[in-house]
């Protein structure tokens, strides 16, 4: 048992290579699994090739990511309600009234869930709207009209 022990020890002290096998059999160059097993072949960094990191496999670096721990939050997810920035776009459960170009405030606000933030763009709303026991956030982007 000690001396399988020490073969193994040896093996690991003196840096074995894995080599991968071919469809043929023979053995190919030597595999770049890094330090977790990541072989690259998906385009995502590990970073032990000098990249950057994506820690969540989703496609994006903590650079654009906004949460590289999460693989359901990166810039390309749609919005989901559950308290947290999905699209990385700054805004938690955001439902953007300016996409809705139909609906009214009133509309928006009554189809959209308590905790949601309302992205109003600029122009001119002439509505009595009723909020009452509504917890909303509503926002104006794009600025004032001129």
């Amino acid at each position: 048992m000690s001396l399988h022990r020490l073969s193994l020890l040896t093996l690991l002290t003196f840096g074995c290579t894995p080599k991968i096998a071919g469809v043929d059999g023979e053995l190919g160059e030597p595999a770049d699994i890094g330090t977790d097993g990541d072989d690259g072949s998906d385009g995502v960094s590990d970073g032990d090739d000098g990249g950057e990191v994506d820690a969540d496999g989703d496609g994006y670096t903590a650079e654009d990511d906004c949460d590289d721990d999460d693989p359901d939050a990166n810039p390309d997810a749609e919005e989901v309600f559950d308290g947290t920035d999905n699209d990385c776009d700054g805004w938690v459960d955001e439902v953007e009234v300016c996409d809705e170009p139909d609906a009214t405030l009133q509309e928006v606000i009554d189809a959209s869930p308590d905790g949601a933030t309302l992205l109003i763009c600029a122009g001119t709303w002439d509505e009595l709207l009723d909020l009452s026991d509504r917890e909303l956030m509503l926002v104006g982007v794009e600025g004032a009209e001129s």
